[in-house]
C-alpha cells in the first residue's frame, strides 16, 4: 500500500475523520478505542462459522442423512386384530358366536428395494454436502470481494491524504508568493478551495468505508464491526497464473461438481424405479378364536398386487429422460466455464499490463511534471492553473492504477471461484 511522504498529515486526517463520525456511522458505540485490523483469513473463518445460510446448508445435510436413514429401514411388522360375528340378531346378538383374529403382517419387498432406497439416500446426502460446500465457496468469494473493496477504499484514503499534502504545499507556495506580491489573493483563495475540497472528499470516503465495513461484517451475522481496517495491500499483484494450469482445474467448477453429484442421484432413482417392476408380497399369519366352539385356528394370508411392471414404466421412463438430459447440461456448463475462464484470463492480462505501464512509465513522468510545474510556479514561470492541472493529472493516474489493481484482484477472485478454489482471495493476504 502506498503511504504518504508526510505520515503526520495522513494520520491527523484519518484521526480527524474517525473522531468526527458518530458511533452509528462507524458501526461501534466506542469510538475512543484504538483502530484495529482484521485479516482475510479471520474474516473468512468468521463468515464460515456464523453465516446463517452456511449453517442452514449444513442442517440440510443432516436432514438428508435423517431421511436416508429412515428410507433405508426395512418394512415394518404390523399387528392386526379383528372381531366379527357379534352384536347382530338372534344367535349372533352377543359374543357367543364371535370370532376373534389376531395376526402379524409384513410386506416382503422384492427386487432389492431396500438397498436401492439406501443408495438413493446416500446419493442425496452427497448432493447436499456438495451444495453445502458450494455455498461455502460462494461465501468465501463474497468475503474476498468485500475485503478487496475495503482495501480499495483504504488506498483511496491514502491517495486523498497525498492530495491533501500536495494541495497544502501548493497553498503555502501561493501564500509566499502573495506575501512578496507575485500572486493575487484570488489565486490564494483558489488554492485554499482546492485544499478544502480535497478534505471534503476524504471525509466522504470515511463514510463510504464505514458502510463497507458493515457490508463485510454482515457476512458473519454482525452489523457492528469490531475492526477498523482490513490488513493487506490491494496494489500488490501476485504473479500471473499459467493459463494451461488453470484449464487443468476446470473439473473443480462447483456447478460441474453439482452436476456430477446429481448424476449419482438420478442413477440411484432409476434403479429404485426399476425395482418397482417386481411386486411386493404382503404376508400375514396369526390365530383365530371361535367363541361358539371355544376352538383356536391358524390364519395365513398372502397378498400381491397386479400391474406393478406397467406402473413402474413411467418412473423408469422419467428417470431415463433425466439421465439422458444430464450430459447436455454438463456439456453446456463446460463450454460456459471454458469461455468464462478465457475471458477472466484476458482481463488479468489486460489489467496486469495496464498497471505495469502506469507504474513504470506514465506515473513517473507525471511526478516529474508536477515537480517541474511546482518549481516553475514558485519562480513565476508557470501559472497556478498549469500547476493544479499537472497535480490533478498525477492523482488521476494514481487512481487509475488503483482501479487497475483492484480489477485484477477481483477478476482473480472470480477466476478462482470459477475453478472451485477454497481461497479465492488468497492474494490479498
Amino acid at each position: 500500500m502506498r503511504y504518504s511522504t508526510l505520515p503526520e498529515v495522513r494520520a491527523m486526517l484519518v484521526l480527524f475523520f474517525l473522531l468526527g463520525l458518530n458511533a452509528s456511522v462507524l458501526g461501534s458505540s466506542e469510538t475512543e478505542e484504538l483502530p484495529n485490523a482484521i485479516t482475510l483469513h479471520e474474516a473468512v473463518a468468521r463468515a464460515l462459522a456464523n453465516n446463517p445460510s452456511i449453517n442452514a446448508a449444513r442442517i440440510d445435510v443432516d436432514i438428508e442423512q435423517a431421511r436416508g436413514e429412515s428410507a433405508a429401514l426395512p418394512t415394518p411388522f404390523r399387528l392386526d386384530a379383528e372381531v366379527e360375528n357379534f352384536g347382530g340378531t338372534d344367535s349372533v346378538s352377543g359374543f357367543d358366536s364371535a370370532e376373534t383374529t389376531l395376526q402379524v403382517s409384513k410386506v416382503l419387498e422384492l427386487g432389492n428395494k431396500q438397498q436401492y432406497r439406501a443408495d438413493l439416500g446416500d446419493a442425496k446426502v452427497s448432493l447436499a454436502q456438495i451444495e453445502s460446500a458450494v455455498r461455502e465457496l460462494e461465501l468465501t468469494a463474497e468475503v474476498s470481494r468485500q475485503y478487496a473493496d475495503l482495501l480499495r477504499i483504504q488506498s483511496q484514503v491514502d491517495l486523498i491524504a497525498e492530495s491533501v499534502e500536495i494541495s497544502d504545499r501548493t497553498l503555502q507556495i501561493v501564500q509566499r508568493r502573495v506575501a512578496i506580491g507575485r500572486a493575487s489573493e484570488a489565486e490564494q483563495s483558489s488554492a485554499a478551495v482546492a485544499l478544502l475540497r480535497t478534505k471534503l472528499i476524504g471525509q466522504r470516503l470515511q463514510y463510504v468505508m464505514a458502510g463497507a465495513r458493515v457490508n463485510l461484517s454482515t457476512l458473519w451475522g454482525s452489523t457492528t464491526p469490531d475492526f477498523t481496517y482490513v490488513a493487506g495491500d490491494i496494489e500488490s499483484l501476485p504473479p500471473l497464473p499459467v493459463y494451461e494450469e488453470l484449464k487443468a482445474r476446470l473439473s473443480g467448477n462447483p456447478e460441474l461438481r453439482r452436476i456430477a453429484s446429481n448424476s449419482r442421484v438420478l442413477d440411484a432413482r432409476r434403479e429404485l424405479a426399476q425395482s418397482r417392476r417386481r411386486p411386493d408380497i404382503e404376508l400375514s399369519a396369526g390365530v383365530r378364536h371361535l367363541a361358539a366352539t371355544d376352538d383356536m385356528a391358524m390364519v395365513v394370508s398372502l397378498s400381491m398386487p397386479f400391474g406393478s411392471s406397467r406402473r413402474a414404466d413411467s418412473f423408469v421412463s422419467t428417470a431415463d429422460m433425466e439421465i439422458a438430459k444430464l450430459p447436455l447440461t454438463r456439456n453446456q456448463r463446460q463450454l460456459s466455464v471454458q469461455a468464462a475462464l478465457f475471458s477472466f484470463y484476458q482481463t488479468l492480462l489486460s489489467k496486469h499490463s495496464e498497471l505495469n505501464t502506469l507504474r513504470d512509465e506514465i506515473i513517473p513522468e507525471a511526478e516529474r511534471a508536477v515537480q517541474f510545474y511546482e518549481r516553475g510556479f514558485e519562480l513565476g514561470s508557470k501559472t497556478l492553473l498549469e500547476l493544479t492541472a499537472a497535480q490533478e493529472r498525477l492523482l488521476t493516474l494514481r487512481s487509475e492504477a488503483l482501479d487497475a489493481a483492484t480489477s485484477y484482484h477481483l477478476t482473480l477472485i472470480e477466476l478462482e471461484s470459477l475453478l472451485g478454489s477454497t481461497r479465492p482471495g488468497g492474494a490479498l493476504q
